[in-house]
């Protein structure tokens, strides 16, 4: 299974890091302790995230759910979106079309 979109990816990615900056403990991904992360610049931080993003998308390939922090992202095929579900039960809905 692949992740199918029309959005240029670059912009796709960018859209993806966004709601990632707010999931709790979002640094487990890439292995951080809260004290590596708090310590990261806002830019830093941005860079990260759209490595995370770029990984979330390529791992929705293969699987439909995964987790990130304390956040659960899913490939909706028929919907052609990505969601990002948060611990508190925020949803963000990355459109691929």
């Amino acid at each position: 299974m692949d992740v199918s979109f029309v959005r240029d990816y670059i912009n796709l990615v960018d859209h993806l890091s966004d709601p990632l900056l707010l999931v709790d403990k979002t640094y487990e991904f890439i292995g951080m302790s809260a004290e590596e992360w708090g310590r990261l610049s806002s830019q830093e931080k941005r860079g990260y995230l759209q490595t995370m993003a770029d990984d979330v998308i390529y791992a929705l390939g293969a699987m439909q759910k995964v987790r990130v922090g304390e956040s659960i992202i899913s490939y909706e095929h028929q919907a052609q979106a990505i969601i990002v579900n948060s611990a508190n039960h925020v949803a963000h809905v990355i459109r691929l079309k």
